[in-house]
């Protein structure tokens, strides 16, 4: 939850009118020590954050230990009764709930082979259906092309001269 104010450069909308030199330096002293306070409410909320999940943790933690216990003793009991209570069907339902057998399968790589190898041989014979493609525009790449080579993809160079500010940490007095 941290705003990340601290040595980054600031893109500012203008809303207060700054007369000189001196009413910017002292702008930027006020800027620093608000980043000091916003840093300080921000460590202390994690602070709190991580206490909270640390309690909350500890007090789950024999519920946890409890609910596998049983979750594994389910487990082994459909197992040793699949034969007998779940031959005729997959699901019995309880009071407080149902207990069964589901068919699944799983695809994972033959014996002697990686998801690497299963890839590449999708590639190969074109099954590209099963793959997974994610696509995005890498602008950083684009920066330093030809405005004729960004025409060719229907992109354009729009320049920019843009005001921005940096705070010195050192040396600013805790006002």
């Amino acid at each position: 939850m941290k705003l990340a104010l601290a040595n980054r450069r600031i893109k500012p909308k203008p809303s207060v009118v700054i007369q000189n030199l001196d009413d910017a330096d002292r702008s930027l002293a006020e800027i620093s020590d608000l980043q000091r306070r916003i840093e300080g409410i921000e460590a202390d909320l994690n602070d709190a954050i991580d206490r909270h999940k640390d309690e909350a943790a500890n007090l789950a933690a024999p519920l946890r230990e409890r609910y596998k216990v049983l979750s594994d003793g389910l487990a082994v009991f459909g197992e040793l009764q699949k034969d007998n209570i779940f031959a005729t069907k997959r699901t019995v339902n309880l009071v407080f709930g149902a207990l069964g057998f589901r068919k699944s399968a799983e695809i994972k790589a033959a014996t002697g082979k990686k998801l690497a190898d299963v890839l590449e041989a999708l590639k190969v014979h074109r099954f590209l259906e099963a793959v997974k493609v994610t696509e995005k525009i890498n602008k950083d790449a684009m920066r330093d092309w030809a405005d004729d080579k960004l025409g060719l993809v229907h992109a354009v160079r729009e320049e920019k001269d843009t005001f921005w500010f940096e705070v010195k940490q050192e040396g600013v007095s805790h006002g």
